[in-house]
């Protein structure tokens, strides 16, 4: 069930950058955002139930975060470049957002590099 409430997190999180890039209407991103908060209690209720938790090793963990990241950053890159303007500031022409976006890829190989290495 961690696994479903994850899926679920990151589509409505993909959702709300549309709706930033492209419906110009507080209204829907504040009930995005209603649902984004309870998909994360959700997830956390469920993360601490042993039933239901998601097991996955720390390589994977890494590699899952790297896509997710990668494809956030894609999603706003294409949806810059199809002529929609973040309300806010989410736009590709940012450094913060491309700092943090390499900050995430250095954690990644970071602990990739320890993983192969053997050291914990």
């Amino acid at each position: 069930m961690e696994r479903i409430t994850f899926y679920m997190f990151h589509i409505t999180l993909a959702f709300i950058i549309l709706l930033d890039f492209f419906v110009r209407g507080r209204n829907f991103i504040f009930v995005s955002l209603i649902l984004l908060v309870v998909i994360l209690l959700l997830n956390n209720y469920f993360s601490k139930n042993e039933k239901s938790k998601w097991k996955i090793d720390k390589k994977q963990e890494a590699l899952v975060e790297v896509l997710i990241a990668t494809c956030m950053m894609a999603l706003i890159v294409i949806s810059y470049l199809l002529g929609g303007r973040s309300q806010h500031g989410l736009n590709p022409t940012g450094c913060v957002i491309w700092i943090l976006y390499l900050l995430i890829l250095g954690k990644f190989f970071k602990d990739y590099k320890r993983e192969h290495s053997g050291v914990e």
